[in-house]
């Protein structure tokens, strides 16, 4: 039977919510534009074979989510790959084949889950009613046992109405559990000191209790491999081997009823090295595998000091394989050996066997930048360098070095990165004494000395302390761990069994044990919440809960507003949506609120207060810098004179926006100018231009390209201060009536956009009087030429300011309406992170220019008739009113719409051009003034990012290394593990109990 989804253990049960589980999965598509766009077609030929053997089998779930990621793929993704062009036919006719049948497959699925979910769902309201029965008649049943109890009064001891089982979790004998499944009986050589995560002792299979997911969300496939397997490979392999060279092979078969089958071992052309491998041609293997009809299982390679290693493709992934299959998911690109060997070589200061390595100093305190102190701790050094040091010699071997930084590009990389800190001799496994000599240098154990050998790491290393775990279940031990340690330290402060501890205990033991939970603003107000009243112990479990599920909370945030970060929501409304989420109680809701409250005195909520409140990420989505300055450290350090050099910094970054947005539309400005400025009179000859095409096609004909950028100068010299003072005044008005949640009311949005007009018009008028004046002289065959400086001195400085009225009745409106729909517009183009990509700001720009642009042509139809030259013959227009009558009179109302569309095309993608340009300006030359922040500009995710935030200025952290500190630092702010920076030992904090 395939291992399906298991929604109970994802705490989700309305069949609507399980669709959409499904379809965000299928959607969890990158197109990376580097990598050969073939290979995606390759990939999508397995995502489909794969996804056809799931839907033969009856495995619905995880066939609907292949065929959601085949579609995503090659009905959204594909289209935006650089060398799209370059697919061949028959690939593109074959494909767009398997699109016509998938289409009409991945309907009837959903339909299919969505009816079968309801039905469950049905079942599973059945059943609880019939629970709840059974509870309400077990309780009368002991009601009635416990008065009859009394009544015959035959025992001293009083009957309880409920008596707990004895229940003591065993752990499995593995030693005879590994002889009942194990398809793989290879002759093993003499087991090896393990290197990475292939240990040399024999593979375990962790059978727990907990129900297995789909492989599809990260769980392990059996793979049953022929017993001659590994003979015949190393027998091909011995040439290579003899003379200290790798040799790697394919692992290539078929999927049956969740199980991979391999069949077939494909050798590529390769070059190697003693420690790598590297194939060429890699399109003859996939035409052998198409061929057999063969998918890719996973990999076999030797290595000259040690037998051959196999994995799956669920347990390594190898990006140019399974690009888009749903294991290969690795987020970081790797390094090239050869740029790892130089960087290796440039650290590591000794030798040992012959062969240059890296000392423990080298990797954490000269390539990592850790512990940079003299006064560093050679203890925590030591502990630290063996995540990489992994046969635990005290030296890190260019091999190692490369596991690591492949270890670093996988998608649980900080969970293996914690275990491989504790498992000190490096066999794979973690024992208790392993575990409870990591534990003993943290300063969390030097702050809370609880007891080791409790109940609690009975459970999970045996009675008497023998059994060793695995990686898989360390990973839940280090989560369940953390919150044992809350527990314990909750029992310190309450000796007397209560139940309740003081407010002083609870502050304490949140500042010591849980610290890595609170932001500032939490820490701050931990006191406030509890109003100086005893805190029991579901107040303090539900505290703890809600820190931990808060990426959670935002999920149920956003479901409850519809993806608008914006909208403030009640107490009410946010319970109401968590009502799907098991995992959310009402006390965690209540607490939410209380937290919000004590920081913003305030009823509601909005998106920012969830982010304020959650725990930071070790890993965010931002844009690379270029510059990364702290103004102020807080922002209550922020001063007058911090506020000014931000507005520079604005009208700086926004002068070259704007540069950059009238150069790229410019000559579609020139376009609309003449198209405006010509009459529909009586004049013969008036009509010059056709339309706005005809007007391009004759000013390249007659004035060259060139003429298209006539004015361009005055244009550029005017522009930059009149966008700058634009972007910056919207930004200065929106500050001032944005409260602390960054809530600003729709009004307020409206009165920044109309001050922004009002203010841009005192260098707009300037220009455009001058621009327009160059821009219609082009049209005067055999004229004199019109230089801007004569015409500046020929109108005078009130004269540059003809116009002024239009120009407000334009700007101050054009302002008004595009930046409210910039910003709406671009919340709804942030993805589910609130992180706006380049693309989706340069859209959003361009979309609300649309409506701003259009909206207000009658009165730039108006400005221009004003402060163009009248020709011999063309009417003259005294002033606004003046013109509208003119212009109504003699031209009709279809003359105030002239040029309309070259406007649109002029303005929209200006905007968006110059919005997409301030913003990424602000990203790469970051400036923290203590202020606001562009929204969008950044995103935490716990995820797949595509930069991270632990950034280092060092360019040797290549490929996976560009993890490693934020990993490293991870350890501490996800597992509050941090080890001691100094020499000088961590003495015990008091954390003595105070009676209650």
């Amino acid at each position: 039977m395939s291992n399906t989804i298991d929604f109970n253990q994802l705490g989700i049960v309305e069949p609507n919510q399980k669709i959409k589980h499904l379809v965000s999965l299928g959607s969890n598509v990158a197109l990376d534009p580097n990598q050969k766009i073939l290979r995606y077609y390759r990939s999508g030929n397995e995502l489909y074979r794969q996804a056809k053997v799931y839907l033969s089998e009856g495995d619905y779930s995880n066939a609907y989510i292949l065929f959601m990621r085949f579609l995503t793929l090659f009905v959204e993704k594909i289209v935006k790959h650089p060398q799209i062009k370059e697919v061949p036919a028959d690939v593109k006719k074959g494909n767009k084949a398997k699109l016509a049948e998938i289409l009409p497959i991945t309907e009837n699925l959903k339909k299919q889950l969505l009816a079968q979910y309801e039905r469950e769902y049905e079942q599973y309201l059945i059943d609880q009613e019939n629970e709840m029965k059974r509870a309400l008649e077990e309780a009368k049943r002991q009601e009635i046992e416990e008065a009859k109890n009394r009544n015959d009064n035959r025992n001293n001891k009083p009957n309880p109405s409920y008596i707990q089982p004895p229940f003591v979790p065993s752990a499995p004998n593995l030693a005879d559990l590994d002889q009942i499944v194990y398809p793989n009986e290879f002759p093993y050589a003499d087991p090896p000191k393990s290197s990475g995560l292939l240990p040399g002792t024999r593979p375990t299979f962790d059978r727990s209790a907990k129900p297995s997911l789909s492989f599809i969300e990260g769980g392990l496939r059996t793979v049953k491999i022929p017993d001659d397997t590994m003979r015949k490979f190393l027998e091909v392999a011995r040439p290579n081997t003899l003379k200290n060279v790798e040799t790697c092979g394919i692992l290539a078969g078929q999927l049956k009823q969740h199980q991979l089958l391999v069949t077939h071992v494909i050798l590529p052309k390769q070059c190697g090295t003693s420690d790598s491998c590297n194939t060429m041609n890699e399109e003859e293997i996939f035409d052998i595998q198409d061929q057999l009809n063969l998918i890719t299982l996973g990999w076999i390679h030797t290595h000259p000091s040690q037998t051959a290693f196999l994995s799956s493709v669920d347990l390594h992934t190898q990006a140019g394989y399974q690009i888009m299959m749903p294991e290969g998911s690795s987020y970081l690109k790797r390094a090239t050996t050869s740029k790892l060997r130089e960087i290796f070589e440039k650290y590591a200061t000794k030798e040992l066997r012959g062969e240059r390595v890296m000392s423990t100093e080298d990797f954490v305190r000269n390539f990592l930048g850790i512990f940079p102190d003299e006064n560093y701790n050679e203890e925590s050094v030591y502990l630290l360098a063996g995540v990489a040091d992994t046969n635990k010699d005290g030296s890190i071997s260019f091999s190692e070095f490369q596991a690591f930084e492949g270890l670093l590009c996988q998608p649980d990389a900080l969970y293996k990165t914690a275990f491989q800190l504790f498992d000190k001799n490096g066999n794979g496994m973690v024992t208790f004494s392993e575990f409870a000599a990591v534990i003993k240098k943290t300063e969390l154990y030097a702050k809370v000395p609880f007891k080791l050998d409790g109940p609690f790491t009975e459970l999970y290393f045996g009675r008497d302390r023998t059994r060793a775990i695995s990686y898989s279940e360390f990973s839940q031990f280090l989560h369940d761990f953390h919150e044992e340690c809350a527990l314990e330290a909750f029992k310190l402060k309450d000796p007397n069994r209560s139940g309740y501890i003081t407010a002083l205990d609870f502050q304490d033991i949140m500042l010591n044990v849980k610290k890595h939970l609170l932001t500032a603003e939490v820490k701050d107000n931990v006191l406030q919440v509890t109003e100086g009243k005893k805190v029991s112990f579901p107040y303090f479990m539900a505290f703890c809960s809600l820190l931990n599920n808060m990426e959670l909370i935002k999920r149920v945030y956003l479901n409850a507003t519809s993806g608008n970060r914006l909208e403030p929501i009640t107490k009410d409304e946010l319970l109401h949506s968590a009502q799907t989420m098991s995992q959310i109680t009402p006390l965690e809701i209540d607490i939410l609120f209380q937290l919000t409250g004590a920081i913003h005195q305030h009823g509601r909520i909005v998106y920012s207060d969830l982010s304020n409140i959650a725990p930071e990420n070790y890993i965010k989505k931002i844009t690379a810098r270029l510059t990364d300055i702290k103004a102020v450290e807080t922002p209550a350090d922020r001063s007058a004179f911090i506020a000014i050099l931000e507005s520079a910094y604005r009208f700086t970054l926004g002068s070259v926006a704007g540069a950059v947005g009238a150069t790229a539309v410019y000559p579609i400005d020139l376009v609309k100018t003449r198209m405006q400025n010509q009459r529909s009179g009586p004049i013969v000859g008036e009509l010059a231009y056709r339309n706005s095409l005809d007007c391009f096609k004759k000013v390249v004909r007659h004035e060259g390209v060139l003429g298209l950028y006539r004015g361009l100068v005055p244009q550029l010299l005017g522009v930059a201060p009149e966008k700058a003072i634009k972007l910056t005044v919207n930004d200065l008005v929106r500050d001032k009536f944005m409260d602390k949640q960054g809530f600003l009311p729709l009004w307020s949005e409206f009165l920044a956009g109309g001050c922004a007009g009002g203010s841009q018009v005192v260098f707009t008028n300037p220009l455009e009087i001058v621009k327009i004046r160059l821009q219609v002289a082009g049209e005067m065959a055999g004229g004199a030429k019109v230089r801007a400086w004569s015409v500046v001195k020929e109108l005078g400085l009130f004269g540059l300011y003809k116009g002024a009225r239009a120009c407000l009745l334009r700007d101050v409106p054009f302002s008004a309406i595009y930046f409210p729909a910039y910003a709406h517009v671009k919340a709804s183009f942030a993805d589910e992170d609130g992180y706006n990509h380049p693309l989706s700001l340069l859209a959003a720009g361009a979309i609300a220019g649309i409506p701003a642009a259009s909206l207000v042509t009658p009165a730039d139809v108006i400005k221009t008739r004003l402060q163009v030259v009248a020709r011999s013959g063309q009417t003259t227009y005294t002033g606004v009113i003046d013109a509208a009558k003119k212009i109504m009179r003699e031209e009709g109302p279809k003359a105030f719409w002239k040029g309309t569309v070259a406007r649109v095309f002029r303005s929209s993608p200006q905007f968006g051009v110059t919005l997409v340009t301030y913003e990424l300006l602000q990203r790469t030359f970051y400036v923290d003034f203590g202020g606001t922040r562009p929204t969008g500009s950044e995103s935490q995710k716990p995820g797949v990012p595509s930069l991270l935030s632990g950034k280092t200025d060092n360019p040797d952290h290549i490929g996976g290394y560009r993890a490693a500190v934020p990993m490293i630092n991870g350890i501490e702010t996800k597992f509050g593990l941090s080890l001691p920076r100094f020499k000088s030992t961590i003495t015990a904090e008091s954390f003595k109990t105070q009676k209650s």
